[in-house]
């Protein structure tokens, strides 16, 4: 029997970076697992190729994303066709986390440390001027 073939290539969508270590699962169109557990390369590609793959429509579905990515939850559907040995290929695109710094002035700060100081003053004043 012969072999189909797709490859998936994962770039980040920021920069068209490759992006390896995504970590990729191939479905029937119906939602049947085809294979699990497929990582991208070095070169952020997955090069599938078997049997299994026979004539119809799947799709590939990120199941974990490299550090500093977030987990796409987007299914990049292909279809192999029918009487042909076919490598099809897929372009997966990957976003960056965003990361949102906050800054608290000094004022807020010391007011914070101010307010903690005096509720944990006042009892400790109230003993010692019991014990006087």
């Amino acid at each position: 029997d012969q072999e189909n073939s797709v490859t998936l290539t994962k770039t980040d969508s920021s920069d068209n970076d490759i992006v390896k270590g995504a970590i990729f699962s191939i479905y029937t169109s119906d939602g049947k697992l085809v294979k699990d557990n497929l990582t991208t390369d070095a070169n952020g590609q997955i090069e599938y190729q078997s049997q299994d793959l026979t004539s119809g429509n799947y799709y590939f579905v990120e199941t974990n994303a490299p550090d500093g990515y977030q987990l796409s939850s987007k299914h990049y559907d292909f279809t192999i066709t029918k009487n042909l040995q076919s490598t099809v290929k897929v372009s997966a695109d990957d976003q960056e986390n965003a990361v949102v710094l906050t800054k608290l002035t000094v004022t807020a700060q010391i007011t914070a440390r101010l307010k903690v100081l005096s509720i944990v003053s006042i009892p400790a004043m109230e003993n010692l001027l019991k014990t006087s």
